[in-house]
């Protein structure tokens, strides 16, 4: 089951609470320190008006920090509940989620029981910290964007999680650049972009709908990265190209992401989101130049039987790319279909006075493309995709 982004924040927030929270719940051995506001999100039947809940009181610590991990994140750690006294804290903890009228109780249960069965629900944390957002409840904080000089106001939503996605808010929040307006409560910050691409891209941090809507997004998607310094819409950008490569779509997107310096490994250095979303760990390579490649070497031969003399979706390849498919020899075609496909490809990508010397660098002997042939000269050891990324 794949991590949405919301959780990977939120996990963060969690970690962070000892010093960035506002609530302190008093336990056994000591105390816990938390966000009032997302409690109060996925909590219904909390009192929090006073950021402090007798509900916790007394309560064994490690049967509130689970529960502060569920709240959180969805997952639980259950050697903090299935230890000596098992079945007395984890009933607990499905006691105290119950009185606190958590909508995912029933997820819950699974994850303590340890159902797997079935795959376990899904909790709702998304569905909690976004319908806290659209009732406005989750801090007093507005962004007056003005791009087009408009001056439309845009709810913040949850603090902590805006400072953990993106270095222009966290920069932003934890400075004075802020305005009251006379007889108001509410605290202001101006941000110069246009109000409709900022409210997309909070309620899709605070679990709305995807960012990304379609192929024509990924360039807003990374020009919001660039400017807010939020590299989870570009971790959005390359789930969204994964899901929807086809056909039709797979060399135009393949060759996107080529294009795009924002995709490329620098960006996804950032120690919350490269191994949970968007980076493989073997070849440290964004996935979705990893998923593009699988796609074309499995896909090459339906994509290649077409009318050749004419235009056809395998041609919105560059020309670097289809030399990466054809020198990693795993592509499925007879050896004279493929040099003519790949003559094809030349004459419609290449100016007339290039092509031959562009079809040199796609053919024998500057590339082995033949399986038999490759391992024969350069001998049977396996190369990692890395070697043609």
């Amino acid at each position: 089951m794949a991590v949405s982004v919301t959780v990977l924040l939120l996990e963060q927030c969690l970690k962070s609470c000892e010093d960035e929270s506002d609530m302190v719940l008093a336990v056994t051995e000591g105390k816990l320190r938390c966000h009032w506001q997302l409690l109060s999100a996925r909590c219904p039947a909390l009192d929090v008006q006073s950021k402090a809940s007798k509900a916790f009181d007394s309560e064994d610590r490690a049967v509130v920090q689970a529960l502060l991990q569920w709240i959180y994140t969805g997952k639980m750690d259950l050697k903090l509940v299935h230890g000596r006294e098992a079945e007395i804290s984890s009933d607990r903890v499905a006691q105290l989620a119950q009185l606190l009228g958590m909508r995912d109780l029933v997820a819950m249960r699974q994850r303590l029981v340890r159902s797997w069965r079935r795959e376990p629900s899904r909790g709702c944390i998304e569905p909690d910290l976004l319908r806290a957002y659209d009732q406005r409840s989750l801090s007093n904080t507005w962004f007056l964007c003005d791009a087009e000089g408009d001056g439309q106001l845009v709810y913040a939503g949850f603090l902590p999680l805006l400072a953990k996605a993106s270095s222009f808010f966290s920069a932003m929040l934890s400075s004075r650049w802020t305005e009251k307006p006379t007889g108001s409560n509410k605290t202001e910050f101006k941000v110069g972009w246009d109000a409709s691409v900022v409210e997309r891209m909070i309620r899709f941090l605070h679990g709305g709908p995807s960012f990304v809507r379609n192929s024509h997004d990924l360039d807003q998607a990374a020009h919001c990265a660039d400017f807010f310094g939020m590299p989870c819409l570009l971790a959005q950008s390359h789930n969204w190209i994964i899901e929807h490569l086809d056909r039709e779509t797979a060399p135009r997107l393949w060759s996107y992401v080529e294009s795009q310096p924002r995709l490329c490994l620098d960006w996804f250095q950032d120690r919350i989101f490269n191994e949970d979303t968007c980076m493989d760990a073997d070849d440290a390579c964004p996935v979705a130049i990893l998923a593009g490649f699988d796609f074309h070497i499995q896909e090459f031969s339906a994509m290649a039987d077409g009318d050749l003399d004419n235009w056809i979706p395998l041609f919105d390849l560059t020309p670097s790319l289809m030399f990466r498919l054809v020198a990693s020899g795993g592509l499925d075609v007879h050896t004279s279909y493929l040099k003519l496909v790949i003559s094809k490809f030349v004459c419609h990508k290449a100016p007339q006075e290039d092509q031959k010397a562009t079809l040199r660098k796609l053919l024998p002997p500057a590339v082995l493309f033949n399986r038999e042939l490759r391992d024969q000269v350069l001998g049977r050891a396996s190369s990692s995709l890395r070697d043609f990324m």
